[in-house]
């Protein structure tokens, strides 16, 4: 198969998330790919009516952080009411750390995809897992999942797919510069005592042969320009309790601290499973 062609597999799909312009991009994605969207539900109360009817997809697009119930609690009371057998559960959140993983895997769900997340990579992958549980059986899940996350070790490639995603142009010096103020914090830890102004933008600029001053300008104006023209939706799941209200869009050191934050927690998971794996090996 040509890559990035359309299959026409036929598969049905249920997407359970209140962000309808979120649910109209997913389903356009899904769409393409052969996909039949049954429903598009904003609440826990509306999939559980649409699971007590009977309604059988093939996989289910779940919102891990829906207000009243929660992702797993939600999953849980499908299965209590000895519904969704057959489906395939696919959690989708911006909180993915070790103890949310857990939880959504005992609660029964065969995948999380972290956000921020393009709706074309959220299709790309819940194809490909489809195509091992049709293939294999939903035992051989769990090891799409530890090659995904091996894939995604390297702290440069987790930072760059962050920036990517919140709308940054690769080539602009903007972004390079981000990157490298970025991977300073996640390297030097949680309580690390760097201060932005007064070491990290001197050490990016000595490293890029610039000066500070330059460093801090072309970092706001790829983060502004990126938080004008870039998907406003992804941007909110990641930044939406850091934004200042008054310009809209995070600072700088805002910006650069929480991606390092989502950065190191990213790291940390990928290490553990990769840990894991090798221990059952």
């Amino acid at each position: 198969m040509v890559k990035g062609q359309y299959v026409m597999k036929k598969r049905k799909l249920v997407i359970i998330n209140d962000n309808e312009r979120f649910c109209m991009e997913l389903e356009s994605r899904f769409v393409k790919y052969g996909y039949i969207v049954m429903a598009k539900l904003k609440t826990a109360d509306e999939a559980l009516n649409f699971f007590e009817k009977g309604n059988k997809p093939d996989v289910a697009i779940v919102d891990m952080l829906m207000p009243k119930y929660d992702g797993s609690q939600l999953l849980h009371r499908i299965k209590t009411m000895g519904k969704g057998k057959g489906t395939v559960f696919i959690g989708i959140s911006a909180l993915y750390t070790d103890e949310a993983i857990r939880m959504a895997q005992s609660a029964g769900f065969a995948y999380m995809i972290a956000l921020p997340c393009a709706p074309l990579l959220i299709a790309q992958r819940v194809d490909e897992l489809m195509d091992v549980v049709q293939n294999s059986g939903l035992r051989d899940t769990m090891a799409l999942i530890d090659a995904t996350h091996m894939r995604c070790l390297d702290c440069d490639d987790i930072i760059a797919q962050y920036l990517t995603m919140m709308g940054l142009a690769v080539q602009h010096s903007g972004f390079v510069y981000a990157a490298a103020c970025i991977k300073m914090y996640v390297e030097n830890g949680v309580n690390s005592p760097l201060r932005l102004t007064q070491d990290v933008y001197p050490a990016v600029a000595k490293r890029y042969n610039t000066n500070a001053k330059a460093v801090e300008r072309s970092i706001r104006y790829a983060i502004n320009t990126a938080w004008l023209k870039g998907d406003m939706e992804m941007q909110h799941q990641l930044f939406g309790y850091t934004v200042d209200r008054d310009k809209g869009c995070p600072t700088n050191k805002e910006y650069i601290t929480m991606i390092a934050e989502h950065t190191r927690i990213r790291l940390k998971i990928n290490m553990n499973h990769l840990k894991s794996d090798k221990m059952e090996k």
